[in-house]
Protein backbone atom coordinates (compact mmCIF):
# COMPACT_ATOMS: atom_id res chain seq x y z
CA UNK A 1 0.00 0.00 0.00
CA UNK A 2 1.02 3.58 -0.62
CA UNK A 3 2.61 5.41 2.32
CA UNK A 4 0.86 8.36 3.96
CA UNK A 5 2.59 11.68 3.29
CA UNK A 6 4.40 12.03 6.62
CA UNK A 7 5.69 8.45 6.56
CA UNK A 8 6.91 8.91 3.01
CA UNK A 9 8.88 12.01 4.05
CA UNK A 10 10.55 10.20 6.96
CA UNK A 11 11.43 7.30 4.68
CA UNK A 12 13.12 9.72 2.25
CA UNK A 13 15.07 11.37 5.10
CA UNK A 14 16.21 7.92 6.20
CA UNK A 15 17.61 7.22 2.73
CA UNK A 16 19.53 10.51 2.79
CA UNK A 17 21.05 9.82 6.22
CA UNK A 18 21.04 6.05 6.22
CA UNK A 19 20.02 4.62 9.57
CA UNK A 20 20.46 7.82 11.58
CA UNK A 21 18.92 7.54 15.08
CA UNK A 22 17.66 11.14 14.96
CA UNK A 23 14.06 9.88 14.67
CA UNK A 24 14.37 7.32 17.48
CA UNK A 25 11.91 7.92 20.33
CA UNK A 26 13.11 6.32 23.57
CA UNK A 27 11.52 6.33 27.02
CA UNK A 28 12.87 4.88 30.28
CA UNK A 29 11.10 4.13 33.57
CA UNK A 30 11.68 2.11 36.73
CA UNK A 31 9.25 -0.73 37.44
CA UNK A 32 8.84 -1.57 41.13
CA UNK A 33 6.98 -4.71 42.17
CA UNK A 34 6.58 -8.39 41.29
CA UNK A 35 6.68 -8.09 37.48
CA UNK A 36 5.69 -11.16 35.44
CA UNK A 37 7.96 -10.82 32.39
CA UNK A 38 6.09 -13.55 30.45
CA UNK A 39 2.78 -11.71 30.94
CA UNK A 40 4.41 -8.41 29.93
CA UNK A 41 5.73 -9.98 26.74
CA UNK A 42 2.36 -11.55 25.93
CA UNK A 43 0.68 -8.18 26.57
CA UNK A 44 3.01 -6.36 24.19
CA UNK A 45 2.44 -9.01 21.52
CA UNK A 46 -1.31 -8.42 21.85
CA UNK A 47 -0.82 -4.65 21.50
CA UNK A 48 1.27 -5.23 18.36
CA UNK A 49 -1.42 -7.54 17.00
CA UNK A 50 -4.09 -4.89 17.62
CA UNK A 51 -2.08 -1.99 16.17
CA UNK A 52 -0.63 -2.79 12.76
CA UNK A 53 1.38 0.46 12.74
CA UNK A 54 3.77 -0.82 15.43
CA UNK A 55 4.71 -3.90 13.38
CA UNK A 56 4.94 -2.21 9.98
CA UNK A 57 8.20 -2.24 8.01
CA UNK A 58 9.10 -0.54 4.73
CA UNK A 59 10.92 -2.71 2.20
CA UNK A 60 11.93 -1.15 -1.09
CA UNK A 61 10.09 -2.40 -4.19
CA UNK A 62 10.80 -0.99 -7.67
CA UNK A 63 12.87 1.80 -6.13
CA UNK A 64 10.26 2.99 -3.64
CA UNK A 65 8.91 1.98 -0.22
CA UNK A 66 5.92 -0.28 0.40
CA UNK A 67 4.37 -1.24 3.73
CA UNK A 68 4.57 -4.80 5.05
CA UNK A 69 3.54 -6.33 8.39
CA UNK A 70 5.62 -8.43 10.76
CA UNK A 71 4.15 -11.39 12.65
CA UNK A 72 3.38 -10.18 16.22
CA UNK A 73 4.12 -13.66 17.61
CA UNK A 74 7.80 -13.11 16.77
CA UNK A 75 8.08 -10.11 19.11
CA UNK A 76 10.08 -10.62 22.30
CA UNK A 77 11.22 -8.48 25.21
CA UNK A 78 15.00 -8.21 25.39
CA UNK A 79 15.88 -9.06 29.01
CA UNK A 80 19.27 -8.15 30.46
CA UNK A 81 20.36 -9.24 33.94
CA UNK A 82 22.32 -6.37 35.47
CA UNK A 83 25.27 -7.72 37.50
CA UNK A 84 25.53 -6.88 41.19
CA UNK A 85 27.58 -3.76 41.87
CA UNK A 86 27.42 -0.65 44.11
CA UNK A 87 24.30 1.41 43.45
CA UNK A 88 26.15 4.38 41.91
CA UNK A 89 28.03 2.10 39.52
CA UNK A 90 24.86 0.22 38.64
CA UNK A 91 23.04 3.48 37.92
CA UNK A 92 25.87 4.63 35.64
CA UNK A 93 25.91 1.23 33.90
CA UNK A 94 22.16 1.29 33.20
CA UNK A 95 22.29 4.88 31.96
CA UNK A 96 25.10 3.98 29.58
CA UNK A 97 23.30 0.88 28.32
CA UNK A 98 19.98 2.67 27.80
CA UNK A 99 21.74 5.49 25.97
CA UNK A 100 23.48 2.96 23.69
CA UNK A 101 20.24 1.10 23.01
CA UNK A 102 18.24 4.31 22.55
CA UNK A 103 20.65 5.41 19.83
CA UNK A 104 20.85 1.99 18.13
CA UNK A 105 19.72 2.40 14.54
CA UNK A 106 16.64 0.85 12.99
CA UNK A 107 16.47 -0.77 9.57
CA UNK A 108 13.20 0.47 8.05
CA UNK A 109 13.18 -2.34 5.48
CA UNK A 110 13.39 -5.26 7.91
CA UNK A 111 12.49 -3.90 11.34
CA UNK A 112 11.24 -4.40 13.91
CA UNK A 113 10.69 -0.68 14.48
CA UNK A 114 9.46 -1.13 18.06
CA UNK A 115 11.85 -2.53 20.66
CA UNK A 116 11.40 -3.17 24.36
CA UNK A 117 14.37 -3.85 26.62
CA UNK A 118 14.09 -4.80 30.28
CA UNK A 119 17.00 -4.47 32.71
CA UNK A 120 16.54 -6.64 35.81
CA UNK A 121 18.12 -5.00 38.86
CA UNK A 122 16.47 -7.35 41.37
CA UNK A 123 13.44 -9.71 41.38
CA UNK A 124 11.19 -6.72 42.15
CA UNK A 125 12.97 -3.84 40.37
CA UNK A 126 13.42 -3.42 36.63
CA UNK A 127 14.21 -0.65 34.15
CA UNK A 128 11.64 -0.58 31.32
CA UNK A 129 13.06 0.82 28.08
CA UNK A 130 10.99 1.33 24.93
CA UNK A 131 12.57 2.46 21.65
CA UNK A 132 10.42 3.30 18.62
CA UNK A 133 11.12 4.78 15.23
CA UNK A 134 9.01 7.90 14.70
CA UNK A 135 7.68 6.47 11.41
CA UNK A 136 5.43 4.05 13.37
CA UNK A 137 4.34 6.19 16.30
CA UNK A 138 4.02 9.62 17.90
CA UNK A 139 3.60 11.12 21.37
CA UNK A 140 -0.19 10.79 21.46
CA UNK A 141 0.20 7.10 20.58
CA UNK A 142 2.24 6.54 23.72
CA UNK A 143 -0.79 7.51 25.77
CA UNK A 144 -2.80 4.80 23.99
CA UNK A 145 0.03 2.32 24.52
CA UNK A 146 0.18 3.10 28.24
CA UNK A 147 -3.56 2.66 28.74
CA UNK A 148 -3.71 -0.61 26.80
CA UNK A 149 -0.63 -1.94 28.60
CA UNK A 150 -2.36 -1.61 31.98
CA UNK A 151 -5.72 -3.05 30.92
CA UNK A 152 -4.37 -6.03 28.98
CA UNK A 153 -1.56 -6.92 31.42
CA UNK A 154 -3.90 -6.99 34.39
CA UNK A 155 -6.42 -9.12 32.49
CA UNK A 156 -3.77 -11.60 31.32
CA UNK A 157 -2.24 -11.76 34.83
CA UNK A 158 -5.67 -12.72 36.18
CA UNK A 159 -6.06 -15.44 33.54
CA UNK A 160 -8.68 -13.48 31.62
CA UNK A 161 -8.81 -12.48 27.93
CA UNK A 162 -8.13 -8.93 26.77
CA UNK A 163 -11.01 -6.64 27.78
CA UNK A 164 -10.54 -4.38 24.74
CA UNK A 165 -12.79 -4.60 21.68
CA UNK A 166 -11.22 -4.96 18.26
CA UNK A 167 -10.25 -1.68 16.62
CA UNK A 168 -12.73 -0.31 14.10
CA UNK A 169 -9.99 0.96 11.77
CA UNK A 170 -6.23 0.65 11.36
CA UNK A 171 -3.61 3.27 10.54
CA UNK A 172 -3.62 2.18 6.88
CA UNK A 173 -7.31 3.16 6.70
CA UNK A 174 -6.40 6.64 7.90
CA UNK A 175 -3.59 6.79 5.32
CA UNK A 176 -5.99 5.90 2.51
CA UNK A 177 -8.48 8.52 3.74
CA UNK A 178 -5.75 11.17 3.91
CA UNK A 179 -4.73 10.54 0.28
CA UNK A 180 -8.35 10.86 -0.87
CA UNK A 181 -9.16 13.89 1.30
CA UNK A 182 -6.20 16.05 0.27
CA UNK A 183 -7.30 16.63 -3.29
CA UNK A 184 -9.13 19.27 -5.31
CA UNK A 185 -10.51 22.33 -3.54
CA UNK A 186 -9.54 21.06 -0.07
CA UNK A 187 -5.91 20.75 -1.11
CA UNK A 188 -5.94 24.13 -2.85
CA UNK A 189 -7.28 25.95 0.25
CA UNK A 190 -4.67 24.38 2.50
CA UNK A 191 -1.80 25.06 0.11
CA UNK A 192 -2.91 28.67 -0.46
CA UNK A 193 -3.03 29.38 3.27
CA UNK A 194 0.47 28.09 4.04
CA UNK A 195 2.00 29.63 0.91
CA UNK A 196 0.63 33.06 1.88
CA UNK A 197 1.35 32.68 5.62
CA UNK A 198 5.02 31.79 5.11
CA UNK A 199 5.90 33.74 1.96
CA UNK A 200 9.37 35.26 2.32
CA UNK A 201 9.82 34.20 5.95
CA UNK A 202 13.50 34.61 6.93
CA UNK A 203 15.61 32.07 8.80
CA UNK A 204 16.03 32.58 12.53
CA UNK A 205 19.63 33.72 12.98
CA UNK A 206 20.60 33.24 16.61
CA UNK A 207 24.10 33.74 17.99
CA UNK A 208 25.85 30.40 18.55
CA UNK A 209 28.94 29.26 20.43
CA UNK A 210 30.51 27.90 17.22
CA UNK A 211 30.09 28.50 13.49
CA UNK A 212 27.34 26.47 11.87
CA UNK A 213 28.81 23.40 10.11
CA UNK A 214 28.01 23.04 6.39
CA UNK A 215 26.03 19.84 7.05
CA UNK A 216 23.97 19.15 10.18
CA UNK A 217 25.33 16.20 12.17
CA UNK A 218 22.26 16.15 14.47
CA UNK A 219 24.53 15.45 17.45
CA UNK A 220 22.74 16.88 20.43
CA UNK A 221 21.91 16.83 24.11
CA UNK A 222 19.09 17.66 26.55
CA UNK A 223 19.01 20.19 29.35
CA UNK A 224 16.21 19.53 31.84
CA UNK A 225 14.79 22.26 34.09
CA UNK A 226 11.68 23.24 36.05
CA UNK A 227 9.46 26.32 35.91
CA UNK A 228 8.73 27.33 39.55
CA UNK A 229 5.22 26.46 40.80
CA UNK A 230 4.28 30.09 41.45
CA UNK A 231 5.21 31.01 37.86
CA UNK A 232 3.33 27.99 36.51
CA UNK A 233 0.23 29.06 38.48
CA UNK A 234 0.62 32.62 37.18
CA UNK A 235 0.81 31.40 33.57
CA UNK A 236 -2.40 29.43 34.09
CA UNK A 237 -4.15 32.49 35.53
CA UNK A 238 -2.96 34.67 32.64
CA UNK A 239 -4.13 32.07 30.11
CA UNK A 240 -7.59 31.97 31.68
CA UNK A 241 -7.90 35.76 31.76
CA UNK A 242 -6.94 36.02 28.07
CA UNK A 243 -9.07 33.08 26.92
CA UNK A 244 -6.08 31.19 25.54
CA UNK A 245 -4.47 27.82 26.16
CA UNK A 246 -1.30 27.35 28.17
CA UNK A 247 0.31 26.20 24.91
CA UNK A 248 -0.40 29.63 23.36
CA UNK A 249 0.93 31.47 26.40
CA UNK A 250 4.25 29.62 26.44
CA UNK A 251 4.60 29.66 22.64
CA UNK A 252 4.44 33.47 22.77
CA UNK A 253 7.03 33.61 25.56
CA UNK A 254 9.44 31.25 23.75
CA UNK A 255 9.08 33.29 20.55
CA UNK A 256 9.94 36.47 22.47
CA UNK A 257 13.10 34.91 23.89
CA UNK A 258 14.22 33.74 20.44
CA UNK A 259 13.42 37.15 18.93
CA UNK A 260 15.50 38.85 21.61
CA UNK A 261 18.45 36.54 20.95
CA UNK A 262 18.27 37.03 17.18
CA UNK A 263 17.16 40.65 17.13
CA UNK A 264 14.38 39.69 14.68
CA UNK A 265 10.76 40.78 14.46
CA UNK A 266 9.85 38.17 11.84
CA UNK A 267 10.60 34.45 11.77
CA UNK A 268 8.87 31.06 11.87
CA UNK A 269 8.57 28.87 14.95
CA UNK A 270 7.81 25.17 14.66
CA UNK A 271 5.18 23.36 16.68
CA UNK A 272 3.45 19.98 16.70
CA UNK A 273 -0.23 19.44 15.95
CA UNK A 274 -1.83 16.15 17.03
CA UNK A 275 -3.71 15.86 13.70
CA UNK A 276 -6.35 13.63 15.29
CA UNK A 277 -9.47 15.67 14.72
CA UNK A 278 -11.65 12.63 14.08
CA UNK A 279 -12.95 10.36 16.84
CA UNK A 280 -11.94 7.17 15.02
CA UNK A 281 -8.23 8.03 15.29
CA UNK A 282 -8.10 8.93 19.00
CA UNK A 283 -7.22 5.45 20.26
CA UNK A 284 -4.97 4.43 17.39
CA UNK A 285 -1.21 4.01 17.55
CA UNK A 286 0.58 5.48 14.54
CA UNK A 287 2.39 8.47 13.08
CA UNK A 288 -0.36 11.09 12.89
CA UNK A 289 1.37 14.18 14.29
CA UNK A 290 2.02 17.01 11.87
CA UNK A 291 4.51 19.86 12.09
CA UNK A 292 3.35 23.43 11.60
CA UNK A 293 5.47 26.53 10.98
CA UNK A 294 3.98 29.51 12.83
CA UNK A 295 4.95 32.96 11.60
CA UNK A 296 5.88 35.15 14.55
CA UNK A 297 5.27 38.88 14.02
CA UNK A 298 6.73 41.11 16.74
CA UNK A 299 6.60 44.32 14.72
CA UNK A 300 5.29 47.55 16.21
CA UNK A 301 6.71 47.02 19.74
CA UNK A 302 3.68 45.07 21.05
CA UNK A 303 3.10 44.37 24.72
CA UNK A 304 3.24 40.73 25.74
CA UNK A 305 -0.56 40.71 26.00
CA UNK A 306 -0.90 42.14 22.50
CA UNK A 307 1.61 39.68 21.05
CA UNK A 308 -0.18 36.79 22.78
CA UNK A 309 -3.37 37.73 20.93
CA UNK A 310 -1.45 37.62 17.63
CA UNK A 311 -0.07 34.18 18.53
CA UNK A 312 -3.56 32.97 19.43
CA UNK A 313 -4.79 33.87 15.94
CA UNK A 314 -1.82 32.20 14.25
CA UNK A 315 -2.29 28.98 16.23
CA UNK A 316 -6.03 28.86 15.55
CA UNK A 317 -5.39 29.36 11.82
CA UNK A 318 -2.75 26.62 11.87
CA UNK A 319 -5.20 24.28 13.57
CA UNK A 320 -7.78 25.00 10.87
CA UNK A 321 -5.22 24.13 8.17
CA UNK A 322 -3.48 21.27 9.94
CA UNK A 323 -4.16 18.53 7.39
CA UNK A 324 -1.50 19.59 4.88
CA UNK A 325 1.71 17.72 5.76
CA UNK A 326 4.67 19.97 6.52
CA UNK A 327 6.65 18.17 3.83
CA UNK A 328 4.13 19.46 1.26
CA UNK A 329 4.45 22.98 2.69
CA UNK A 330 8.23 22.86 2.12
CA UNK A 331 7.61 21.55 -1.40
CA UNK A 332 5.35 24.52 -2.14
CA UNK A 333 7.65 27.17 -0.60
CA UNK A 334 10.81 25.82 -2.28
CA UNK A 335 13.26 27.39 0.21
CA UNK A 336 16.93 27.41 -0.85
CA UNK A 337 18.48 23.99 -0.23
CA UNK A 338 20.62 24.17 2.91
CA UNK A 339 21.99 21.04 4.56
CA UNK A 340 23.15 23.07 7.56
CA UNK A 341 19.70 23.80 9.02
CA UNK A 342 16.08 22.74 9.18
CA UNK A 343 13.94 24.26 6.40
CA UNK A 344 11.47 27.11 7.09
CA UNK A 345 11.93 27.14 10.88
CA UNK A 346 14.92 26.49 13.11
CA UNK A 347 13.39 26.36 16.58
CA UNK A 348 10.49 24.35 17.99
CA UNK A 349 8.10 24.45 20.96
CA UNK A 350 5.48 21.98 22.07
CA UNK A 351 3.74 20.94 25.23
CA UNK A 352 5.58 17.66 25.51
CA UNK A 353 4.62 15.00 22.98
CA UNK A 354 4.34 12.37 25.70
CA UNK A 355 1.70 14.37 27.53
CA UNK A 356 -0.18 16.31 24.89
CA UNK A 357 -2.86 18.45 26.54
CA UNK A 358 -5.71 16.32 25.26
CA UNK A 359 -4.04 12.92 25.65
CA UNK A 360 -2.27 12.66 29.00
CA UNK A 361 -0.25 9.50 29.55
CA UNK A 362 -0.78 8.22 33.09
CA UNK A 363 1.74 5.80 34.52
CA UNK A 364 0.13 2.35 34.25
CA UNK A 365 -0.32 0.09 37.28
CA UNK A 366 0.52 -3.49 36.33
CA UNK A 367 -1.09 -5.42 39.16
CA UNK A 368 0.88 -3.67 41.88
CA UNK A 369 3.92 -3.03 39.69
CA UNK A 370 4.31 0.74 39.60
CA UNK A 371 6.16 3.00 37.18
CA UNK A 372 8.59 5.59 38.52
CA UNK A 373 10.55 8.19 36.61
CA UNK A 374 14.07 7.22 35.59
CA UNK A 375 14.88 10.92 35.92
CA UNK A 376 13.27 12.01 39.22
CA UNK A 377 14.22 15.68 38.80
CA UNK A 378 12.18 16.21 35.63
CA UNK A 379 9.66 13.37 35.94
CA UNK A 380 9.70 12.95 32.14
CA UNK A 381 10.27 9.49 30.71
CA UNK A 382 11.65 10.71 27.38
CA UNK A 383 15.29 9.73 27.00
CA UNK A 384 18.15 11.82 25.66
CA UNK A 385 19.37 9.82 22.65
CA UNK A 386 22.22 12.24 21.92
CA UNK A 387 20.48 13.72 18.87
CA UNK A 388 18.87 17.09 18.05
CA UNK A 389 16.58 17.87 15.11
CA UNK A 390 16.55 21.69 15.44
CA UNK A 391 18.75 24.61 16.50
CA UNK A 392 16.66 24.68 19.69
CA UNK A 393 13.71 22.52 20.68
CA UNK A 394 11.70 23.19 23.84
CA UNK A 395 9.25 20.65 25.24
CA UNK A 396 7.18 21.04 28.40
CA UNK A 397 4.76 19.00 30.47
CA UNK A 398 2.97 19.89 33.69
CA UNK A 399 3.59 17.51 36.59
CA UNK A 400 2.14 18.24 40.02
CA UNK A 401 1.60 21.94 39.37
CA UNK A 402 5.11 22.49 38.00
CA UNK A 403 6.11 22.78 34.36
CA UNK A 404 8.92 20.34 33.66
CA UNK A 405 10.92 21.25 30.57
CA UNK A 406 13.44 19.70 28.19
CA UNK A 407 15.65 21.92 26.03
CA UNK A 408 17.09 19.99 23.08
CA UNK A 409 20.12 21.57 21.41
CA UNK A 410 22.78 20.60 18.84
CA UNK A 411 26.20 20.26 20.41
CA UNK A 412 27.76 21.48 17.13
CA UNK A 413 26.29 24.92 17.89
CA UNK A 414 25.85 25.26 21.66
CA UNK A 415 27.71 24.38 24.84
CA UNK A 416 25.95 22.86 27.85
CA UNK A 417 26.51 26.10 29.79
CA UNK A 418 24.72 28.06 27.06
CA UNK A 419 21.72 25.73 27.23
CA UNK A 420 21.61 26.22 30.99
CA UNK A 421 21.69 29.99 30.45
CA UNK A 422 18.82 29.79 27.94
CA UNK A 423 16.73 27.95 30.55
CA UNK A 424 17.52 30.62 33.16
CA UNK A 425 16.59 33.40 30.71
CA UNK A 426 13.29 31.68 29.90
CA UNK A 427 12.39 31.30 33.57
CA UNK A 428 13.18 34.98 34.18
CA UNK A 429 11.10 35.95 31.15
CA UNK A 430 8.12 33.83 32.25
CA UNK A 431 8.26 35.38 35.73
CA UNK A 432 8.40 38.85 34.15
CA UNK A 433 5.38 38.08 31.96
CA UNK A 434 3.36 36.94 34.99
CA UNK A 435 4.37 40.09 36.88
CA UNK A 436 3.58 42.53 34.04
CA UNK A 437 1.91 41.12 30.90
CA UNK A 438 1.44 44.66 29.57
CA UNK A 439 5.19 45.31 29.33
CA UNK A 440 6.69 45.70 25.85
CA UNK A 441 8.10 42.41 24.53
CA UNK A 442 11.54 44.04 24.11
CA UNK A 443 11.60 45.30 27.72
CA UNK A 444 10.64 42.12 29.59
CA UNK A 445 13.43 40.84 31.88
CA UNK A 446 15.71 38.02 30.77
CA UNK A 447 17.71 37.76 34.00
CA UNK A 448 16.87 37.40 37.65
CA UNK A 449 17.98 40.00 40.18
CA UNK A 450 21.00 37.86 41.06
Amino acid sequence: PQLPCAREALWVLEQLDRGSPVYNIAAVSYLDGPLDVAVLERTLREILRRHEALRTVFPRVNGGPVQALLDPSEFSVELEEVPEMPEAERDAYVRRRTREEGARRFDLATGPLFRVRLYRLSPTRHVFHTIKHHIVTDGWSMGALSRELELIYNAFAAGEPSPLPELAIQYRDYAAWQREYLTGETLRRQVDYWREHLAGVPNLEMPTDRPRPPVESHRGAFHRFLVPPEVTAGLHALSRSEGVTLNMTITAAWAILLARYAGQEDFALGTLIGNRNRAETEGLIGFFVNTAALRMDLSGDPSYRGFLRRVRGVLLDADAHQDLPFERVVEELKPPRDLSRHPVFQAMFFLHAFVVQHAPMPNPDLGGVTFASFDPESGIALQDTGMAKFDLGLGMVELGGVLSAILEYPTDLFDAATAEGIAEHLNALLAGIVADPDACVWDLPLASGA
